[in-house]
């Protein structure tokens, strides 16, 4: 029942040291390499009164490894659990910048990243025999998707070295090699992966996020010969809300319908549903609503 939140070693330490006392973080987990070259992380867990409340674990640590051994292939059974697990537990918590650049904890439900995980499974219908390829960093919600979706069908997750993306062909390359077959990713890396000669000699799902996707992309996207899926929704309300199948490029690309069990709406200043047509603000409902933004309460009741 526990919730956890990815940080990236990159950030600068104040930004790992914000949003860990924001978050009041339980434990840092990481390795060896980074507590060394991050003190921000040692000190944190160090710094609390109570020190029994805040916990150092760095995975590849000689008794942390003998630790974890003992857990191999054991299932864990509902007694053993520390606490309650249910859909209302907090999932992950992800942090985003708002205009004013402050980073901002928004909260996320179990209950919200499964109906997340078996909407996206129920339209593209992955199975043992497919490969994912995760080109998303992990502090970026997206990656959820990658991560959960090989657990629930048996397929083989490929995590690709961000370092290497300016790489000339190392995404195409790496995409070959593995035999991926599902790739969810922003239209800029579609597009450089296009413009460094991919072409599967297979059948990929194709899933566009996150960004704008352009018809001239999918006309590109389109000689691939795989299904083309374009998404759509704010971390606020788990990742993606909206998924629209893409069968030509006819003007602007639409975002699509709601997964199940959530509901979007077209609205006026006012809240009121506006007619078929016109234009208005995307309202989004339903279980994938997030929990709203951690210790901002005036925030949560603007937005939520």
């Amino acid at each position: 029942g526990g919730a956890y939140l990815p940080l990236d070693p990159d950030y600068p330490p104040d930004r790992l040291a914000f949003m860990l006392e924001d978050a009041g973080a339980a434990a840092v987990v990481t390795a060896t390499a980074i507590a060394r070259d991050l003190p921000v992380l040692v000190h944190y867990a160090e710094s609390n009164e109570d020190r029994s409340s805040r916990l150092l674990i760095v995975v590849d640590d000689r008794s942390a490894k003998a630790a974890i051994s003992t857990h191999v292939d054991k299932h864990i059974t509902d007694d053993q659990r520390i606490g309650v697990h249910t859909p209302d537990c907090l999932a992950y918590m992800i942090f985003t910048s708002g205009s004013s650049g402050q980073p901002k904890g928004v909260g996320v439900p179990l209950g919200a990243l499964t109906n997340l995980i078996l909407g996206t499974q129920k339209i593209v219908a992955l199975d043992s025999s497919d490969v994912v390829l995760s080109l998303t960093a992990t502090t970026f919600d997206v990656s959820l998707k990658d991560f959960c979706l090989p657990l629930i069908n048996g397929a083989r997750l490929v995590l690709a070295d961000r370092k290497r993306f300016g790489e000339h062909t190392y995404i195409a390359d790496l995409a070959d090699a593995t035999a991926t077959t599902y790739v969810n990713t922003t239209p800029s890396v579609w597009q450089m992966m296009l413009d460094d000669g991919w072409g599967p000699s297979r059948k990929v799902t194709m899933i566009a996020g996150a960004e704008t996707l352009a018809p001239e992309l999918v006309d590109r996207l389109a000689l691939l010969q795989g299904p083309l899926w374009n998404a759509y929704g704010p971390t606020e309300t788990t990742v993606a809300t909206l998924m629209q199948f893409v069968h030509e490029a006819i003007g602007d690309i639409p975002i699509g319908s709601p997964l199940s069990n959530v509901q979007a709406y077209v609205v006026d200043s006012r809240l009121q549903l506006q007619p078929v047509g016109v234009a208005g603000e995307l309202l989004i409902g339903g279980v994938q609503v997030g929990r709203g933004y951690l210790g901002r309460s005036g925030l949560t009741s603007e937005k939520f």
